[in-house]
């Protein structure tokens, strides 16, 4: 088990960072799928992985 932070600690560079889309992105992918759009064409054009745009559809 890794060792546990303390109060006031530095967070670790090797962390993830998270993406969050606003509530009118969600929208517009949304609807470009509905329109037919891939989603590897979404994660390009929104700068987010695959995974993300799987998500947000799910």
């Amino acid at each position: 088990m890794p060792q546990q932070r303390q109060f006031g600690q530095g967070i670790s560079g090797n962390a993830r960072q998270v993406v969050h889309l606003t509530p009118e992105q969600r929208t517009r992918i949304i609807a470009k799928t509905e329109a037919g759009c891939k989603s590897t064409e979404l994660a390009e054009e929104f700068h987010v992985t695959y995974k993300c745009i799987r998500d947000t559809l799910r």
